[in-house]
């Protein structure tokens, strides 16, 4: 065989090794996308939840005071609506949490809800009675603080779901 011949062959068997290296390259960062995507999606579900469970609190405070102020029973209807559609949310955001961070904030900023509810559910008692000034009394030094621990623990959570899709 010729000089060139074996030169030529040479170079071909290390262009032919260097193009099977890349497609089996290309089939493993395949299977880890496919085994990835799962899991980009749960904590893309879980920030969306998240983030629209935060409004729906927010939402849900500024309600609450309107419907102790007024005393208008549109915002106390409004009001219940509320809190039933955000027990509902915290229970399906606990279906996408994956660390025990994430559960535990979620725990403690459903519990911190529940007791915020309780706090208005008495206030609106009090403000029915007359008790104006007990009524909002308890919202100003028991419910704001309660309803604000459970805002800052969702932005927390919010901060830990994003950062799992980064």
């Amino acid at each position: 065989m010729r000089l060139a011949a074996k030169i030529f062959l040479a170079f071909s068997l290390v262009i032919l090794v260097l193009a099977g290296i890349a497609a089996w390259s290309l089939n493993e960062v395949g299977k880890l996308y496919i085994a990835d995507q799962p899991i980009t999606i749960k904590a893309a579900e879980a920030l969306l939840s998240a983030v629209s469970l935060r409004e729906a609190v927010s939402t849900a405070k500024r309600v609450d005071m309107r419907s102790l102020v007024f005393a208008n029973q549109a915002y106390t209807d409004t009001s219940i609506a509320g809190a039933g559609r955000i027990a509902q949310e915290f229970e399906r955001l606990a279906g996408f949490l994956t660390t025990a961070e994430e559960e535990t904030l979620l725990r403690r900023a459903a519990g911190s809800f529940k007791a915020y509810y309780a706090s208005v559910t008495e206030a609106r008692e009090l403000r029915k009675r007359g008790d104006v000034r007990r009524a909002e009394k308890l919202l100003r030094d028991d419910a704001e603080p309660v309803v604000d621990r459970v805002v800052e623990d969702l932005d927390r959570l919010i901060q830990i779901s994003r950062a799992a899709l980064d």
